[in-house]
């Protein structure tokens, strides 16, 4: 028991370390983005065109611009130890607000999902906002409405 114990504490602390480093953006010759702790140790290899700041969720916005000229730009996210936590496929990418974030589709349809990446409201609308005190206005067909964190429609007051 004690020995599980230790390992739990061990554990936990090498998570709350993490947690509480900070992270430095770099750029590599291959004028891609990484990530380095406090000490300056690679935690992530340059792979990213751009790497944002990390939100609340410990979640940082990445983007990847293609080689080809004309090929399409994708987003996702990623985690403080460099796993990408929403794959970076997406054609949009939104803010997280109220624990989802607005996503578009190459078949430029809109939906949400949360910060581990699973899909709450499929994509299907034409336009989305970021959510705000637990409502967002979407736009489909020619009706632009309110909806809530589970996709049921809602007065916008």
């Amino acid at each position: 028991m004690r020995k599980y114990l230790i390992i739990s504490l061990i554990i936990y602390a090498s998570a709350f370390n993490l947690a509480s480093q900070e992270l430095i953006v770099f750029k590599c010759d291959n004028d891609k983005c990484g990530l380095k702790d406090d000490k300056g140790n690679i935690i992530m290899e340059c792979k990213y065109s751009s790497i944002g700041e990390f939100n609340k969720y410990g979640l940082a916005k990445v983007y990847i611009k293609p080689p080809i000229p004309l090929a399409k730009n994708r987003f996702g996210y990623i985690n403080k130890t460099g796993k990408e936590v929403i794959e970076c496929k997406y054609k949009l990418l939104g803010d997280f607000n109220d624990g989802l974030v607005d996503f578009m589709l190459d078949n430029e349809r809109y939906g949400y999902m949360d910060d581990k990446g699973s899909i709450v409201i499929p994509a299907k609308y034409q336009r989305a906002s970021g959510f705000w005190f637990g409502k967002a206005k979407v736009a489909y067909g020619d009706r632009e409405y309110c909806i809530d964190k589970k996709g049921n429609e809602v007065p916008c007051d």
